[in-house]
């Protein structure tokens, strides 16, 4: 095919030139089932490598140069459906909105395989945008029937093989998994898969370093953890805590709350007793002599110290527990840069580390919601399970008992008939990780009223600071400061060191002796230096987190957030009412700017152009050697591929017809969410209105405290 055949069939007009043709030509490439069959071995990128190279050498045979790298588009996910490939939904919209005349294919079997509507859809596009499809062996224009009715039944008979060859396939997977052979194409944790020898087909084998961390997983979970933990500088209870995924009371009352010598406060008929841990003490000991519960023996958190070796023990060891322990060992995952709660719940329920395979476990099923085909993986009871030929990591014992302990452990985490409290379930995402924010709720246990604070705050920084200010200026040094004071030396030098983390409040009883001798004159710290009581604090609020334990997002009030977003939505609407109000103003104040723009950009096109022809007369004439032509023919290039990106985009952005309809839309949604959100709804009927405008809101927040709970930041983004 010539370059006058191409233009005739094409039915383009005359006058324009290669380039401007090159960019009303876009490439779609997607890797076929054929392709699979073919060439079994071969990866999606270097399939469509293959063929981009194919469509290339056809254009330019008859260009003599390909179209530019900007207007190519690879499908690189699999897909039946529209739905499912997200690059063809691309394509469709750029065929609607910009003047592109045709879409190069390696054949017309690579745009559709889907059902007869999305085939529909795919022949409807092309055929009212009057957008032709190239193929090396033929031009499609839909507006003539007989194109239209081969292009029809070549879609028709590319779903039929399909059907005929999944049909096919799948059979022989079920066959193989029923002889034990492995089909998945990703291997389960702790394996790796061989080529059977003499015959077809693969199994499974140990990887021995993922199998030793599968078997760590199984005995931490069934028989606990007893560990030690070395304190450093900066540590604090806890971060150490936080390491382990346990409480910072867990680590207290396992190391600190009987070491020898140290006080602890008593809490008993509203008064707080010094207690002094002798030899003979234990916790029992400690509960029956003052008839107390263990929740009311109060420990100093700066009690233990740097270089200090404390014992994790953790007797009930759950999934959360295990992620952070194998996150501290530094034990990589497969694939995700950490472990969680959810990726240690499936290795240790899956069928493969006990030797066993299955097939449709979680069968793909399709539902119509509100007309929209849904696909969804539920559990499916009616699985293939058999032996797998190869040797389990785990043996059938270790199996049921791990399989008990989630059993009895699921009336904990999971209650028996759940309840939707959170009015944005399904709405709110983090802004630094993309995961769904969830709520955390703060249960009955922790409203019985042993939650305590001092009843003075104490800014253990400002004191510090001060109490070294004031030592500075008296000239006094630390033995002479104990000596007056009849103390040691280390007890009064954590009073006056540089390291929060090692500070230590001074004594009530020698507090105003020391402010007498540094000539301190400052009231500010008298009542919580002194003063050590505790006061029962309210319950906290449901709060909205983020589930990633690495994530730095920092949790929120529900409540504070709903308020936030009920905010923006109203101020959201008065945006509105005023677009559409003044629609005709803002009209043609857009529709001027974006002409002005276009223009512009028009105006320095024409000029990158004739840089270009200035550039080929140059190169003609010998002014410019080889080298030095290409170099700046690529910039230039460059230059001009920028400026009709630019072009498209705001060319994109024009359709104000749409913008003002979607608004108008809009705007009686919102009032009467808005006026009807209140209290009196339940969670889930909050959760049901705000569905029907917002479509999703992005919360970030890196800052936490008292004083911040409002410093977080949403981002809404509404359907219309």
């Amino acid at each position: 095919m010539n370059l006058e055949t191409f233009i005739r069939i094409m039915g383009l007009p005359l006058g324009l030139t290669i380039d401007e043709i090159l960019e009303s030509l876009i490439i779609y490439l997607r890797k076929s089932r054929k392709d699979m069959e073919y060439y079994k071995d071969e990866s999606i990128e270097k399939t469509l490598e293959r063929h981009l190279k194919e469509i290339q050498e056809f254009i330019t045979n008859i260009f003599g140069k390909p179209i530019p790298d900007h207007n190519i588009y690879k499908e690189v996910v699999s897909g039946d459906t529209i739905d499912d490939r997200p690059v063809m939904q691309e394509v469709l919209s750029i065929i609607e909105d910009s003047s592109i005349n045709g879409v190069v294919c390696v054949e017309i079997e690579r745009l559709a395989r889907g059902n007869t509507i999305d085939q529909g859809i795919i022949a409807q596009t092309f055929q009212y945008t009057n957008t032709k499809i190239i193929t090396p062996g033929k031009i499609y224009n839909l507006d003539n029937e007989d194109d239209l009715s081969y292009f029809e039944d070549g879609l028709f008979q590319a779903r039929k093989y399909l059907k005929y060859t999944k049909r096919i396939l799948n059979r022989g997977r079920l066959r193989s998994v029923k002889e034990g052979k492995y089909v998945g194409s990703i291997l389960p944790y702790g394996y790796d898969k061989v080529k059977l020898a003499n015959e077809k087909g693969y199994v499974l084998v140990e990887n021995e370093k993922e199998g030793k961390v599968v078997r760590l997983m199984a005995d931490l979970f069934l028989n606990g953890l007893n560990t030690t933990y070395t304190l450093k500088d900066g540590d604090t209870i806890g971060s150490v805590a936080k390491t382990f995924g346990i409480t910072k009371r867990d680590i207290l009352f396992k190391n600190a709350a009987l070491k020898e010598g140290s006080i602890i406060d008593i809490s008993k008929d509203s008064k707080y007793i010094k207690h002094t841990i002798k030899k003979t003490d234990t916790l029992d000991s400690i509960t029956t002599e003052y008839d107390i519960k263990l929740g009311q023996i109060l420990i100093p958190k700066d009690i233990l110290k740097p270089g200090e070796t404390v014992n994790i023990i953790i007797e009930d060891v759950r999934t959360s527990t295990l992620a952070n322990y194998l996150n501290y060992l530094k034990i990589q995952p497969r694939v995700s840069p950490y472990w969680t709660p959810a990726m240690i719940r499936n290795i240790l329920q899956s069928y493969a580390v006990y030797g066993y395979l299955t097939w449709d476990r979680r069968k793909t099923t399709k539902t119509l919601v509100n007309g929209k085909l849904v696909k969804s993986n539920p559990n499916n009871d009616d699985y293939t399970l058999v032996k797998g030929r190869f040797e389990p990591i785990l043996n059938d014992e270790i199996k049921e008992k791990i399989e008990k302990k989630f059993k009895d452990n699921s009336y904990k985490t999971v209650p028996a008939k759940l309840e939707q409290k959170n009015p944005l379930l399904g709405l709110v995402v983090c802004g630094y990780c993309g995961r769904n924010m969830t709520r955390r709720p703060y249960f009955d246990k922790r409203k019985t009223g042993t939650k305590l604070r001092l009843v003075y705050e104490l800014d253990k920084t400002k004191l510090r600071e001060m109490l070294r200010d004031y030592k500075e200026k008296s000239g006094l040094s630390l033995t002479e400061i104990a000596r007056e004071l009849k103390l040691s030396r280390s007890i009064v030098a954590n009073w006056f060191c540089t390291s929060d983390s090692r500070f230590n409040v001074p004594h009530a009883d020698k507090w105003y002796q020391l402010k007498d001798l540094l000539n301190i004159e400052i009231d500010d710290f008298d009542k919580a230096v002194t003063n050590r009581d505790y006061k029962v604090i309210d319950p906290h609020i449901d709060t909205l987190i983020c589930n990633n334990s690495k994530c730095k997002c920092v949790s929120s009030d529900l409540e504070l957030v709903e308020d936030r977003l009920i905010a923006g939505l109203r101020i959201i609407l008065k945006d509105y009412i005023s677009y559409v109000e003044d629609y005709k103003e803002t009209v043609k104040e857009e529709i001027s700017n974006n002409k002005d723009l276009i223009a512009a950009i028009d105006k320095e096109i024409d000029k990158v152009k004739l840089q270009l022809e200035k550039a080929c007369e140059l190169v003609e004439t010998g002014a410019y050697t080889q080298d030095l032509f290409l170099k700046r023919s690529n910039i230039l290039n460059e230059e001009l591929d920028n400026l009709n990106n630019q072009k498209i985009e705001i060319s994109k952005s024009n359709n104000i017809e749409t913008k003002f309809e979607n608004r108008k839309k809009a705007i009686p949604i919102m009032e009467n969410l808005l006026a009807a959100y209140s209290n009196k709804l339940t969670p889930v009927e909050k959760n049901e209105a705000l569905k029907k405008i917002v479509k999703q809101v992005s919360y970030k927040k890196e800052k936490g405290g008292r004083y911040l709970k409002d410093n977080f930041e949403l981002e809404i983004s509404l359907w219309l």
